[in-house]
């Protein structure tokens, strides 16, 4: 606790006490000790304690500076503009070098293929990755592709699901993507997908209709809330799924920090993943090979409360834009794929 506030434990509430009823005429001689009156000044002084505790608790979790609660200083931080991060996935590029000729053929790299480590660190594709080998390329050919840490999963729910515009997701370490802007996003989420298989796009709050300069209205924001939970949330005043709408969601299941993987680890593959589009046919394992030639970036567990509060004052003392030194220092100490800032 950062301050006391209220200074009242048992023992002081006790003796306080019986100093006061020694002042009166009918418990000046009184033995208390032992005694049955002895029993309630306890009780009182006990609860007296026990309100001290939370009054203390209540005031130092108002202000985000002495707060010490995790829901608290998640809840100051959203007040002030911020959004606490949840677990973010490490990733890297794999280099994938493939023998023998397949010039001029399309190749595709599935969403969601598997790659592994010498440990079992398990790696994924986000997206579909096409490639056309030239037609040179007669006995090798390298490309590289984006992979994230982690385990594909898709959670299937319906509008009945929804919660106050919200859906609330299972309590598992699912990769919160603070890069929403990238192509590769961890979070895809769509609406009746047999009947339109357009992905909804996700924003960093859905509110922002009310600037009257957004036009996309299938719209979800994927938060991280004040009780570790993950949700997905849609707003009344755009587009949300109907009661007998079915809402397809694809997740990235993570360890985190765990997930951080050096140079040259990642060289397995679960089964073969390199599509030939003509033939339908897959390139066989024992004509690739597969390396990382960069450590992972990434890989970090929910901000801990220290963070929240060093990150929300410092985002909002730039105002969401970086004109001076300590800005672009705050700003970019926020993202997880910056280790080291020297502005």
């Amino acid at each position: 606790m950062s301050e006391q506030y209220i200074d009242m434990d048992f023992q002081t509430f006790k003796q306080k006490s019986i100093e006061i009823l020694k002042e009166s005429e009918t418990f000046k001689d009184f033995n208390y000790e032992g005694s049955n009156i002895s029993i309630i000044i306890e009780l009182l002084s006990y609860l007296v304690e026990m309100n001290t505790y939370y009054q203390n608790k209540i005031i130092d979790n108002m202000y985000i500076d002495s707060a010490t609660m995790y829901n608290s200083v998640h809840r100051l931080a959203s007040l002030i503009g911020y959004k606490p991060k949840g677990h973010i996935s490490a990733y890297t590029d794999l280099k994938i070098t493939i023998t023998g000729d397949y010039s001029n053929k399309v190749l595709t790299v599935p969403a969601y293929s598997v790659f592994k480590t010498d440990d079992g660190i398990t790696f994924i594709t986000t997206i579909d990755h096409v490639f056309t080998v030239p037609s040179d390329a007669t006995e090798s050919y390298e490309f590289t592709i984006g992979v994230k840490q982690g385990e594909h999963e898709r959670l299937i729910y319906s509008g009945r699901d929804l919660v106050d515009y919200a859906i609330i997701l299972p309590t598992v370490s699912y990769d919160h993507d603070d890069n929403i802007i990238n192509n590769e996003q961890s979070v895809k989420l769509y609406v009746n997908p047999n009947i339109n298989d357009e992905q909804w796009i996700r924003v960093p709050d859905v509110f922002q209709v009310l600037s009257g300069l957004e036009t996309d209205d299938n719209v979800y924001s994927f938060e991280y809330d004040k009780y570790q939970n993950y949700k997905i949330y849609f707003s009344y005043a755009r587009n949300y799924p109907g009661e007998n709408d079915e809402v397809v969601i694809d997740l990235i299941r993570t360890i985190g920090s765990d997930g951080i993987t050096g140079i040259n680890l990642i060289n397995e593959a679960d089964a073969p993943f390199i599509l030939i589009n003509e033939s339908g046919n897959y390139i066989p394992l024992d004509d690739i090979v597969i390396t990382n030639e960069f450590n992972t970036m990434g890989g970090v567990d929910p901000e801990p409360i220290e963070d929240i509060k060093l990150n929300a004052t410092s985002n909002f003392n730039m105002q969401y834009r970086c004109v001076t030194r300590p800005d672009f220092n705050n700003y970019l100490k926020t993202r997880t794929d910056v280790y080291a800032v020297n502005v």
